[in-house]
């Protein structure tokens, strides 16, 4: 059972990332410019790091950014009211 619900989790995640990256509704969801990620706490370090350096413009962006996972795109989502 446990591993059937981590196969699910893992789905979730990559069709999210998906919808991202082909083009999904998503990718064009703004992030103000002056969003403060080192505020969430719920970011791994190395996301908040980099999109701060980074500053990306929208969600579409942030996922393409190397060490920036789906979890953290859905976490930025919910900061953003999406």
């Amino acid at each position: 059972m446990r591993r059937r619900a981590l196969e699910l989790r893992g789905v979730e995640s990559f069709n999210l990332g998906e919808a991202l990256v082909h083009g999904g509704p998503l990718v064009d969801v703004a992030i103000p410019s002056a969003f403060s990620f080192d505020t969430i706490t719920a970011l791994s370090m190395e996301s908040r790091q980099k999109l701060q350096r980074i500053q990306p413009e929208t969600l579409g962006q942030a996922s393409r950014i190397s060490g920036v996972s789906p979890a953290d795109i859905q976490i930025l989502m919910v900061h953003l009211g999406r």
